[in-house]
């Protein structure tokens, strides 16, 4: 299954997403017809809705981002064949009623980038959980993420090797993977030439991609030959931007984004570009066994399973060594 949010199975089931919520999470105030509806639509997507009391809970903490979401729907697919009880919640929105699930569960599920202290107050709500961090870095019994040290280096030398030594670098900041990605591609590209240049434009968060992009363009007379994009949702956007200004990829500069475009459900790209990626499939199939096998992971220190990344041709990266 790709691309399927919460809102589009509400909508599908003719009910709000806050109703799709309760029934997830076996919740009263919805009505046996509507809550039929809901089940229906939530197993067509592979979900389990039976509420058996005796199951054991995993909570999933999901923040709001298509990519994140599809993990975890993904993940909540495996477990849900296998009779687990799956609760949705999103800290950032509700901090107490994510801390109270948290006390009843058997696994929580982070696919939301926490922090330490995050962590240390869902270790404290139950000391006997296991915690699970899905690309947030290290922290919680188990961490799986991809290797972002690896792709940043992979980025760089493939952008090397077809002669760009003017680079630009376009992230966000804000999440521990856009930094581990920056400071490898720039760590690479300066070991592969000291003297090559290598500009970071920082994208805050919240701001329109698009216009996030024309800015850029407005400021900058002259482009670098490569751009790289850590943060891969806003590499869906440039293209549109660069027809504007009547640009083209390759022609007047090469591009390498971060995971496939068809993982976010940001906007369709105007043309498809190289990108750094890794098997979300092998990520939620990783997740399933460790929580399948927690105990291996009683004791205090934290699981670190990286997954490797590749680099997937589409074009977009033209050879100007000649």
């Amino acid at each position: 299954m790709n691309r399927v949010h919460f809102h589009n199975i509400a909508d599908e089931a003719g009910v709000s997403v806050r109703t799709l919520y309760r029934v997830m999470n076996n919740q009263g105030a919805v009505s046996s017809a509507t809550r039929r509806k809901v089940v229906t639509a939530l197993n067509r997507y592979g979900y389990l809705c039976s509420g058996q009391k005796e199951s054991q809970t995993i909570l999933f903490d999901i923040i709001r981002s298509s990519f994140i979401e599809r993990v975890g729907i993904l993940l909540m697919q495996r477990l849900s064949l296998r009779d687990f009880r799956c609760v949705l919640s999103n800290h950032t929105e509700q901090k107490e009623r994510f801390l109270d699930a948290v006390s009843q569960a058997a696994v929580v599920v982070m696919c939301s980038f926490p922090t330490e202290t995050l962590l240390q107050e869902v270790r404290a709500a139950n000391p006997d959980c296991t915690i699970v961090n899905i690309l947030g870095g290290v922290g919680g019994d188990v961490a799986i993420d991809s290797d972002d040290y690896q792709g940043g280096q992979l980025a760089a030398r493939h952008l090397f090797a077809n002669g760009h030594r003017h680079v630009g670098v376009f992230s966000s900041l804000d999440q521990p993977n856009h930094v581990e990605r920056y400071k490898s591609f720039l760590g690479q590209m300066l070991f592969l030439d000291p003297g090559c240049k290598v500009e970071f434009h920082e994208y805050f968060p919240g701001t329109d991609p698009g216009d996030f992009w024309m800015n850029y363009f407005r400021a900058h007379k002259q482009l670098p030959t490569g751009f790289f994009c850590p943060l891969g949702g806003i590499a869906d956007y440039l293209p549109y931007c660069a027809e504007k200004l009547k640009l083209k990829i390759p022609d007047d500069f090469s591009l390498i984004g971060y995971n496939r475009p068809e993982e976010r459900n940001y906007v369709q790209p105007l043309q498809p570009f190289d990108s750094i990626v890794f098997d979300v499939e092998q990520l939620t199939a990783w997740g399933e066994y460790y929580i399948l096998n927690r105990p291996m992971v009683t004791n205090q220190a934290c699981i670190h399973t990286l997954l490797q990344p590749s680099l997937e041709i589409k074009g977009s990266v033209r050879n100007i060594n000649s």
